[in-house]
């Protein structure tokens, strides 16, 4: 196994019959946090055996990362798996490159999508689903989760809002990328908009990254300004239904983090090296249920 893929950290391979559970077996390669491509040892296999090569997040078997199907050589044959990084720093593709022989990719066809939901009135269960496949079965608004799932790319995606479904702006997700999907605004007729999520770890690992999502809506909705340790994380500022650039970040003990547009949220954080954080503005509330929400991404 050749894992070009540093950013997605510490891995397991499983190298199993096709179908096999992983519940029920142990990895065949273990691979650490890398910074730079390692290959792993070779391992010896059946000859005309077909495999399916499995990779999770390390100790963490429900992670699938990977899956790379029919895995076949013959008798004196050496293949590479090779692990490339998807678009959203966590998934990931592969190829089998038999040594003297042909190159099968093998491209991730799903997405890690979560949900996030601002405050509506009457505080209305809200649902997403990506084709057969549940991101959320119903959570009462307003509600930011921190947990992705991982589902088809091809979706459909689709949302309701007790019971009702709403307007998607997208029917199917990018393979390989991770998302958030806001849920906001007249729960009759919510507004539903698909962030693209940069889950990459920062190139510098002595800083964080750091974006403002901006939720507002009604009166209250206006271009809001994320700054940490009195600098701003974006050059501009951020519209209603979009998220801001990622800020990189120098961590600093008690450091100041606000929003302003006019001044809404002051308060100060504690925030740890190479990690990615999202903080998600629900309304200018600075306390309780619509308070907002700073989640630890990765």
């Amino acid at each position: 196994v050749y894992d070009t893929a540093t950013d997605a950290g510490p891995l397991d391979v499983y190298v199993t019959a096709p179908g096999v559970a992983l519940s029920t077996v142990a990895p065949s390669f273990t691979i650490n946090a890398l910074t730079f491509g390692q290959t792993s040892a070779l391992t010896p296999l059946t000859p005309g055996t077909t495999y399916e090569v499995r990779v999770t997040g390390q100790n963490v078997k429900s992670d699938l990362r990977a899956d790379v199907q029919n895995v076949v050589l013959t008798n004196q044959q050496i293949g590479t798996v090779v692990l490339t990084p998807a678009v959203g720093g966590i998934l990931l593709n592969g190829a089998l490159l038999v040594q003297q022989g042909a190159y099968t990719a093998a491209r991730n066809t799903t997405a890690r999508v979560r949900l996030a939901t601002g405050p509506m009135s009457g505080s209305p269960t809200v649902a997403a689903v990506a084709g057969t496949t549940t991101i959320d079965s119903g959570t009462v608004a307003p509600s930011v989760s921190s947990s992705y799932v991982t589902v088809p790319a091809a979706g459909p995606l689709s949302v309701s809002v007790n019971g009702t479904a709403q307007t998607v702006p997208v029917t199917a997700l990018v393979a390989g990328s991770d998302n958030t999907v806001l849920v906001y605004g007249n729960p009759t007729s919510a507004t539903v908009s698909v962030l693209t999520d940069d889950n990459h770890l920062p190139a510098d690992p002595t800083k964080f990254k750091l974006r403002l999502v901006n939720m507002l809506t009604g009166t209250s909705a206006a271009a809001l300004q994320l700054s940490a340790n009195y600098a701003n994380v974006a050059p501009t500022s951020t519209l209603p239904g979009t998220a801001s650039a990622y800020g990189l970040i120098t961590p600093t003990a008690s450091m100041p983090l606000s929003v302003s547009s006019p001044s809404m949220y002051n308060t100060t954080v504690s925030l740890t090296a190479n990690s990615v954080y999202s903080l998600f503005v629900l309304d200018t509330s600075t306390s309780g249920p619509s308070a907002p929400r700073l989640v630890l991404d990765r």
